[in-house]
């Protein structure tokens, strides 16, 4: 395929497009991403290989903290100029206010990571956008930021950009990218061990709006935790004997974790049954349960 790709899309570089398919496949989530590298792909092979100019579009992508945006932003550069669709070794990173000073004709792909003082930019961003109708411009930001952008850019109402909404991970997503940078950081797990504890662990840590609001960051964050906690359960003599192996108490799971305070509700649910009458005070702690719950 790829081979092929090099007879009829000369400006495609066939390597440079494998290693960006084969990123793109071990991605976790990501799945609008993942659909528009696919169409657009598609779509600049068919052109290039039919004769016709490519269709540059530009490109929004909105989503809450970490949700993958700016890795987004870097995969579909790096996909536009695989397939010949980019100018540059490289794609220029800049924000709104810095726009006008940063973009260059021989960079034609441009990620703006700052979406600050879009009432006071929209004017400057529209002249640009303008201006440089052959680059593609890759606006990165919360969904407020970009919402506020689409709307105040008059360009965007003459020619459509695309827009990736990234929703949140799921908390198997979230276990799975978790599990990715214990590897990438040379650790395992011990025996017994799984991503499903993984994602054990992320859920008894925080709770499910706070996993909403921060994402990926927080399995960053269980990871470095749980590096910290075998540092101290270790002695520094073991520490670099051992093979870098995790185990449940360092995920947070052990007799001081989850196991406890599964022990701990248990205990105070018997407690509760036990009480002869008191039906009001038995109603509201089922209510106050089951919002507890339903936040977390």
């Amino acid at each position: 395929e790829y081979r092929q790709l090099a007879r009829h899309c000369p400006d495609a570089d066939p390597l440079k497009l494998a290693a960006v398919d084969v990123a793109l496949e071990s991605l976790v989530g990501l799945q609008p991403l993942k659909d528009y590298c696919r169409a657009a792909r598609r779509d600049c092979l068919a052109r290039a290989a039919l004769g016709d100019p490519p269709l540059v579009r530009n490109v929004l992508i909105s989503g809450n903290l970490g949700t993958g945006k700016k890795l987004a932003a870097d995969l579909l550069s790096r996909l536009l100029r695989a397939l010949g669709v980019a100018k540059g070794m490289s794609p220029t990173t800049t924000t709104l206010e810095q726009m006008a000073l940063d973009v260059r004709r021989d960079m034609s792909c441009v990620i703006i990571d700052g979406l600050d003082k879009i009432e006071s930019a929209r004017h400057r961003v529209d002249a640009i956008l303008n201006n440089f109708p052959n680059h593609c411009f890759i606006f990165v930001g919360p969904t407020d930021k970009v919402e506020a952008l689409h709307g105040g850019v008059p360009h965007f109402r003459k020619v459509d950009p695309a827009w990736l909404q990234l929703p949140n991970y799921s908390s198997s997503e979230l276990a799975a990218i978790a599990s990715a940078k214990m590897s990438a950081r040379g650790y395992s797990l011990a025996a017994g061990l799984g991503t499903r504890d993984v994602q054990s662990a992320l859920s008894a840590t925080w709770a499910r709006d706070v996993l909403a609001m921060r994402n990926a960051h927080l399995s960053g964050e269980l990871v470095e935790r749980a590096m910290s906690a075998r540092n101290r359960r270790l002695p520094m003599a073991s520490l670099l004997a051992q093979p870098p192996t995790l185990h449940a108490s360092d995920l947070g799971l052990a007799s001081e974790g989850l196991d406890s305070l599964l022990a701990e509700r248990a205990c105070v649910d018997r407690e509760i049954g036990a009480l002869v009458g008191m039906g009001s005070l038995k109603a509201a702690l089922a209510e106050l349960r089951a919002k507890v719950e339903f936040v977390g």
